[in-house]
């Protein structure tokens, strides 16, 4: 009988057993799957999970940098919030924008409040300029886009694309965390320059003076560009508290990418798009002529996620050239006057294609930018400010589309 009870005892652990490995074995099955889902999202899914509605509130999550008490955060907080109007203003231009900072932020480990930067900076415009010669959302001078990566030509300022801007901006201020540890200082280089960061920290350690943020002598500019950021922050944070009301922002992405392996108008991509070309401008603001240019690498164009389909299958039903310019070489005894007249198009709207001043006069073998079909043109050149150099003839066949990971030609 005991013999008995021993394998009746067996043979029930053994089916305990083989429940619960198969029991394991089906929930551990189903986990790939559900990855799988989310994953070909990639970044943008794990937010979308954890805030699965509004940006707001996947930002305020994120927010790590302790609280600065300062009568200039009060001040800045006042200040931002006088005109409640103003400021939603900014807030409406950066929804175009802040899905994809946001995601960028998150993807490096950087603290939430390094997101809402360009609004200090830029107010969330990508063609902002200050006097000093910075320009984007970002606000790169010349010399540190170039840094980065940032091309700088007469046919577009990298430092105005909102990817490439973005990027180069993380880098550069993760950059400065890791060599100062900390991010008010990170911050403060930011504006004010590594250097001279470096410069004072050095000067205080051998006086014996403090090398912390809020004791350091920094420039105004310097340090209101903090304070600024900290007032901000707690405005999105606790906007009830200042009056304010958010709009929301939807957690899921404004534009994707469609690669241009060849020039197109910009007017015409546009139009492809069934966008205005504001809309077009504000997320390509690094374009400075009438066509998008390319050399030898391809220009991501960025399209609204839901106008991308639009504009491939438009495209693959246009049968015209993509491009209504060409380049003319000067000869001797041509004049604008004249140009204008055999390319049908107004002397002033030659003029401002080609950023020549009003007085100024053609010189001979300069090359020009001149409508490449006969007839009259309403052609855009309210972005134009320098010369372009040469374009090829082209046919839609020349344009690829090219998306996150994937690449097919459109024929």
């Amino acid at each position: 009988m005991a013999k008995i009870s021993k394998q009746y005892c067996a043979i029930t652990n053994l089916v305990i057993f083989l429940v619960f490995i198969f029991t394991s074995f089906s929930i551990q099955a189903t986990r790939p799957q559900e990855f799988s889902r989310s994953s070909t999202h990639s970044q943008q899914s794990v937010g979308s999970i954890n805030h699965p509605v509004d940006l707001w509130g996947r930002i305020r999550h994120g927010f790590v940098l302790p609280p600065i008490k300062h009568n200039d955060v009060k001040k800045y907080e006042a200040s931002f919030t006088r005109d409640p109007g103003k400021f939603q203003q900014v807030i409406d231009r950066s929804r175009r924008y802040l899905f994809y900072i946001v995601e960028e932020v998150e993807r490096r480990g950087i603290p939430a409040e390094i997101a809402l930067l360009p609004l200090i900076e830029s107010a969330f415009d990508p063609s902002a300029q200050s006097s000093g010669s910075a320009t984007g959302l970002w606000q790169f001078i010349p010399s540190t886009g170039k840094n980065f990566g940032l091309n700088q030509n007469e046919w577009h300022d990298d430092r105005r694309d909102v990817v490439a801007a973005t990027s180069a901006a993380l880098d550069y201020l993760q950059n400065l965390h890791k060599q100062f540890g900390d991010w008010r200082l990170a911050l403060a280089a930011y504006n004010w320059g590594e250097g001279s960061i470096t410069q004072l920290r050095t000067s205080n350690r051998e006086q014996g003076k403090s090398i912390n943020f809020h004791q350091m002598e920094l420039p105004q500019e310097t340090r209101n560009l903090v304070h600024k950021l900290m007032a901000v922050r707690n405005i999105i944070e606790r906007p009830k508290e200042f009056g304010i009301k958010l709009k929301s922002i939807p957690n899921r992405p404004y534009f994707d990418e469609v690669a241009a392996h060849h020039p197109i108008d910009i007017k015409l991509a546009a139009k492809l798009a069934n966008i205005s070309i504001n809309e077009f401008k504000a997320l390509n603001p690094a374009h400075k002529s009438a066509i998008v240019q390319v050399t030898d690498l391809p220009r991501v164009l960025l399209l609204p996620i839901n106008k991308k389909d639009i504009f491939l299958r438009n495209l693959e039903a246009y049968n015209e050239p993509l491009t209504t310019w060409q380049i003319h070489q000067v000869k001797n005894g041509e004049n604008a006057d004249e140009l204008s007249k055999r390319f049908n198009i107004s002397l002033k709207q030659l003029k401002e294609i080609n950023g020549i001043a009003h007085h100024e006069t053609l010189k001979q073998d300069q090359e020009i930018l001149v409508p490449r079909i006969s007839k009259r043109i309403d052609a855009d050149t309210s972005i134009v400010r320098q010369k372009p150099v040469i374009i090829n003839k082209l046919t839609r066949k020349t344009l690829i589309r090219e998306s996150l990971s994937s690449i097919r030609k459109l024929e």
